[in-house]
């Protein structure tokens, strides 16, 4: 995948692209196909999972693909939110050195 040039905004809409698929896996049973499938797997694979005969592995989790979506998904949510957290912090202003500011007693 390639690497998008990081904004706040893209970075936004990447979250709440992420957050609605999650919602929507975590909604009640609906009927998948292929391409639902293709999908997840895109996801799963490039994010280090592998396929065995029936279930997605990864670390120490041996899941079905909807599970493993899931918790895919949580853990990129929560690397992207922390991404823009540092990247606001960074960027906040800074505040002046004390040593500009006259000493009061």
């Amino acid at each position: 995948m390639s690497q998008q040039p990081f904004t706040l905004e893209g970075e936004e809409r990447r979250i709440d692209s992420k957050r609605a698929l999650l919602a929507y896996l975590r909604s009640p049973p609906k009927h998948f196909t292929l391409e639902n499938y293709l999908c997840l797997s895109r996801i799963l694979t490039q994010a280090g999972w592998r396929f065995d005969e029936s279930l997605w592995h990864k670390d120490s989790h041996h899941l079905a693909v909807i599970e493993a979506a899931i918790i895919e998904l949580e853990a990129q949510i929560a690397a992207d939110k922390d991404r823009v957290l540092r990247h606001t912090v960074k960027n906040y202003p800074k505040p002046q050195d004390k040593q500009d500011t006259p000493n009061r007693r």
